[in-house]
């Protein structure tokens, strides 16, 4: 039977949904218990639903190196417009589950929850970039993107270590990054791990569970500095995740 080895062996770039909800105040939401299929998901062309998940990049037999790939939620949502010549900012939360197992050690590259108002996949974003950028884009203002990683793998000098969350703007490069080491809080151990994202006040706080955990027991595990998104995202934006492998997977 060809599925059990598929569940055993999902490798680093594969993402599992038990819940994923989205709100705001004009009640913009939506909540995904399973994924049947790919019905108001916009897919890239390496990515698919399988097994009732996302899989970010491709679950294949035979090699799986140097993909990338993104998949979003269909529709935009308005993060942000101009009122009396400020801007207003809306706030957000969401809560997902992953599941990673490593077919190399380490494994590789990562996950990324992403905002972005350019849903295509950047070209030669595999590897290290995480789907986020390429190295062409790294630290311009073209992306217009605004990524939560989860990284598996030491890929570069200004990296986290093998087991890290970070916040990034246009950049591979995290302006604020926490190693889950202390924390015992796996990406890449096989299991479920539970994520909660939210974004109010001008402020990302992460929290982190592994999956069980109720949401008033989850862990922090990162708090931004305020962040003005205006500055530096579109006011239309999708949500939705990108990963890549490398010679890791």
């Amino acid at each position: 039977m060809q599925i059990p080895w598929i569940v055993k062996y999902q490798y680093a770039a594969t993402l599992f949904f038990v819940t994923i909800a989205l709100t705001k105040v004009t009640c913009f939401q939506f909540n995904f218990p399973s994924f049947p299929d790919d019905s108001n998901l916009w897919v890239s062309k390496n990515s698919s639903i399988f097994l009732n998940a996302i899989q970010v990049s491709p679950d294949i037999r035979g090699p799986i190196h140097h993909y990338s790939g993104r998949v979003f939620y269909v529709e935009p949502y308005q993060l942000w417009k101009e009122k009396n010549n400020q801007n207003q900012i809306a706030s957000f939360n969401t809560t997902f589950v992953l599941n990673i197992t490593p077919e190399t050690t380490p494994g590789g590259e990562g996950l990324a929850f992403i905002l972005t108002s350019d849903r295509t996949v950047p070209e030669n974003s595999d590897g290290q970039w995480i789907g986020i950028v390429n190295a062409t884009s790294n630290g311009t203002s073209q992306p217009g993107i605004l990524a939560v990683e989860f990284d598996t793998r030491h890929s570069f000098t200004e990296d986290g270590p093998d087991n890290h969350v970070g916040i990034n703007i246009n950049s591979i490069n995290s302006i604020q990054q926490v190693s889950l080491i202390n924390i015992r809080l796996n990406l890449s151990s096989g299991q479920d791990v539970k994520f909660h994202i939210q974004y109010i006040n001008d402020t990302i706080s992460v929290f982190g569970a592994m999956s069980g955990t109720s949401e008033e027991s989850m862990e922090t595990l990162l708090v931004s500095s305020p962040l003005n998104f205006s500055s530096f995202l579109q006011n239309e934006v999708y949500f939705g995740f990108s990963a890549s492998t490398s010679n890791y997977t």
